[in-house]
């Protein structure tokens, strides 16, 4: 329950502050399903974890996700610092697993990692990639590492749109701070 009170006070605020129209407000929550009963994800094509930054922790979860998870869902991480490699790698079926790390705010923010592992599938990849290009997130492939790309060293930065066959072109530039590389700028 709290974090379904959680989710409805993002879509308050953002309706107070004239961020989001009632019915942006209304889809937040629309079809959100909370529960603490593991076996309610048995079903699930897709289960994304969002706990507390505790190794520890993470690793139970996914263990007990794994258990119950059908044969083709994928599990992901919304991991902001634990590389994936530390999450997944003492699972059966590490393949399906990887790290989707979302841009703040999620629900304005069309960027989200997609983290390229040394266990990680094509399949996967490519089935995130495709899952976020059709809901409108810009998925960007990264290399697994500690931290990831908007670590608080870089910015990600809207740089220009346009439309080309009804599609939205989106140009997202990484830049760095003084004496850093910048390592994407990708084109949606």
């Amino acid at each position: 329950d709290a974090a379904r009170a959680r989710f409805e006070t993002y879509a308050k605020k953002g309706l107070a502050k004239g961020k989001l129209t009632e019915a942006q407000a209304a889809g937040i929550t629309k079809g959100l399903v909370t529960t603490a009963d593991y076996t309610a994800i048995a079903g699930c094509d897709w289960i994304i974890e969002a706990a507390t930054e505790r190794l520890d922790l993470k690793r139970e979860v996914f263990t007990r996700i794994e258990e119950i998870a059908g044969p083709a869902a994928l599990i992901t991480s919304n991991t902001s610092s634990l590389p994936a490699a530390r999450l997944f790698s003492h699972l059966r079926e590490p393949g399906r697993c990887t790290v989707t790390h979302f841009f703040a705010p999620a629900f304005q923010n069309p960027a989200v990692e997609v983290v390229r592992w040394e266990h990680s599938t094509k399949q996967t990849v490519d089935r995130l990639r495709w899952i976020f290009a059709m809901t409108g997130k810009v998925p960007l492939v990264t290399d697994d590492v500690i931290c990831f790309m908007a670590d608080g060293t870089m910015k990600v930065a809207r740089v220009a749109d346009k439309v080309f066959m009804g599609r939205e072109i989106l140009h997202i530039a990484v830049l760095p701070k003084e004496g850093d590389k910048a390592f994407y700028t990708m084109l949606y």
